[in-house]
């Protein structure tokens, strides 16, 4: 079929555009624009139904949470989008935190899962915007309701508000020493069975100068029989503003891919398997890496049965930190590709 795809700027505009012709990206249609302002990380899921969901993030919207996730629809192939409802929202002060979220679609069983994180305001002190818990639940889009991860009903319809939500891993809140804590990805077993993926960052507290090369640590996290369990995978680098992020293979839940430091302090491309004994074994994609940092890594689903596979593993990002004073506009990035055969 014909190619569908989304973009936002950050924090403006918010369009989509079609292919002109099924799987072909030369020639593309004119541009639907759904809003000039306040759009951020934009995400499209075709359900089995053929209705397709955009996801997008506005700031100062109405929304009780500061920026959180609203939902379109179309029902006509992404031609028209009607107006947008709340997705997700927060239930405390109101302005006082954000909402943030990742999805994947199952097909199967026709549940979108999310995974979500928070961000609070002034904590722990004032100027200081922490970001801080996973939470995880599922829609099944069938029934207009939403579960957590036992299985059990906890809301209907939209929004869910994250309080519904499981609390899948509670950042720690000692005073001065206060964990951050980032969403990072989420992937289902052949069960369909959800695993998360947070980046988190011990001790942190009210650092507000944000520091390169920090030390990290990729945590994953499953539900299991006694509740949602979360094991260490490894270490993460950072830089500036950001993490460097991490994300499962998209065939197996015990292989991530991740940026531990090296000696350098800068995150090398590293893949992570989980042994038998319950412990993880590394192996390093990339060496000797300065000056430059790998970042936000997507691993790359194939297209199915009908094509053959293409070897293409995962994509990231390399950014040169010789950017200027804002890391949102003015960097140098290259567009990185793991290949295996």
């Amino acid at each position: 079929g014909k190619i569908l795809v989304a973009a936002a700027e950050h924090g403006y505009r918010l369009q989509t555009r079609k292919s002109m012709w099924p799987e072909d990206i030369s020639s593309w249609g004119a541009p639907v624009s759904l809003t000039d302002s306040m759009a951020t990380y934009a995400r499209l899921i075709e359900l089995n139904d053929g209705r397709i969901y955009l996801i997008v993030r506005f700031s100062h919207a109405t929304s009780n949470a500061r920026t959180t996730f609203f939902l379109y629809t179309s029902d006509d192939g992404g031609n028209t989008w009607p107006d947008s409802r709340l997705l997700v929202d927060t239930d405390d002060v109101k302005d006082s935190s954000s909402v943030y979220l990742s999805t994947i679609y199952d097909s199967v069983r026709n549940r979108v899962h999310f995974i979500f994180n928070i961000v609070t305001y002034d904590d722990p002190i004032k100027g200081v915007a922490r970001y801080k818990n996973i939470y995880y639940a599922n829609y099944d889009h069938t029934q207009g309701k939403w579960f957590n991860g036992q299985g059990l009903g906890i809301a209907h319809g939209f929004p869910l508000i994250l309080t519904q939500s499981d609390l899948v891993y509670e950042s720690k809140s000692e005073p001065t020493k206060e964990d951050w804590t980032y969403l990072s990805d989420i992937k289902l077993d052949l069960g369909g069975h959800p695993y998360l993926l947070s980046i988190n960052d011990p001790g942190r507290g009210d650092l507000t100068v944000n520091t390169d090369n920090q030390d990290e640590e990729i945590l994953r996290h499953q539900w299991s029989t006694q509740g949602w369990v979360t094991e260490r995978v490894g270490r993460s680098a950072r830089f500036s503003s950001y993490v460097n992020m991490a994300t499962f293979d998209s065939h197996d839940t015990d292989i991530i891919y991740g940026f531990p430091p090296n000696k350098d302090g800068y995150g090398e491309l590293t893949r992570f398997t989980r042994l038998q004994s319950g412990s993880w074994r590394e192996e390093k994609l990339t060496h000797q890496t300065f000056g430059e940092h790998h970042a936000r890594p997507f691993a790359v689903v194939d297209g199915g049965v009908d094509y053959p596979p293409s070897g293409l593993k995962l994509l990231w990002c390399l950014i040169n930190e010789n950017y200027g004073e804002s890391p949102y506009t003015e960097w140098r990035s290259s567009i990185m590709a793991l290949f295996e055969r």
